[in-house]
Formats: structure tokens, sequence, C-alpha cells
């Protein structure tokens, strides 16, 4: 896992850490703590979610893992089966 983690970095890196969209599976830390309703929890997979969120420029992060629909902030999207267009 850490070896996919190095490799994810080395290539936002190569893009200058901006990108238009970021899809993930769950969510960063942040989210975990505030709003995780502690039924989640933090892990190195999620801390390293927090570093990608504050050390990259993006536009809009979309996850699905907690199966809702809810937009956690103007940036961040959680879907479940509600689709959205993104161009």
């Amino acid at each position: 896992m850490k070896e996919k983690m190095m490799n994810g970095m080395r290539n936002l890196d190569r893009v200058g850490r901006k990108v238009d969209y970021i899809i993930t599976h769950s969510l960063y830390s942040g989210f975990i703590r505030s709003v995780g309703y502690g039924l989640y929890k933090q892990d190195r997979l999620t801390d390293y979610l927090e570093n990608i969120k504050n050390s990259v420029k993006y536009s809009r992060w979309f996850c699905g893992y907690y199966h809702r629909n809810e937009e956690v902030d103007k940036k961040t999207m959680i879907l479940y089966d509600k689709i959205v267009r993104i161009v």
C-alpha cells in the first residue's frame, strides 16, 4: 500500500499537484473526524487522503463509500445512486 501511495503522490507531483477532479472510494481524515458519525475509523489511507486534500488544488472531490448522496462542502460530494455532470 505504501508504494501505491508514493506512486500516487509522484503522479500528482508530475502535474504540479493541480487536477480538475479527485475520485476516491473513501474520504479524508477530516471528514471522518467531523462527520463520520462514529461509524468510520481514521487510518493510514484516510490520513493519506487528508494529505492530498491539503496539498493538491482541485475543483471537485467525489467518493462513494458511504452509500448516500451528500454534498459535504462546495468541493466534496458523496455519491451513491446520484449522477452528476462533471464537464
